[in-house]
């Protein structure tokens, strides 16, 4: 049998991170994407050095000594995200304009 697959066709990209333009605050979630592919990763991985990578870009780039992060996990799915079946770029309610009158 011939093994011409590596490990990292075993690992999809987009099973392995959010798109950065699903966040609402894109620039809090800048600060959890993954090193070399800038995308989000839906699990968390850190390299010795403390740098957040993506599982697809670990089996890539074969880095070891990985552990994965389980706190980022959990704040990253708390970060808040447009629902990605919705084609309308969505603004915050604007008539929250209260005039406040303090006469």
């Amino acid at each position: 049998p011939s093994f011409s697959g590596t490990m990292s066709s075993d690992v999809d990209k987009n099973d392995s991170v959010f798109d950065m333009s699903l966040f609402i605050d894109e620039q809090i979630a800048k600060a959890f994407a993954c090193g070399n592919c800038n995308n989000i990763p839906r699990q968390c991985i850190n390299d010795i050095d403390g740098k957040i990578f993506c599982e697809f870009c670990v089996a890539q780039l074969k880095i070891v000594n990985t552990k994965a992060n389980g706190a980022m996990d959990k704040i990253v799915e708390g970060l808040k995200m447009r629902c990605p079946n919705i084609n309308t770029s969505y603004d915050q309610d604007k008539d929250d304009d209260d005039d406040d009158d303090d006469d």
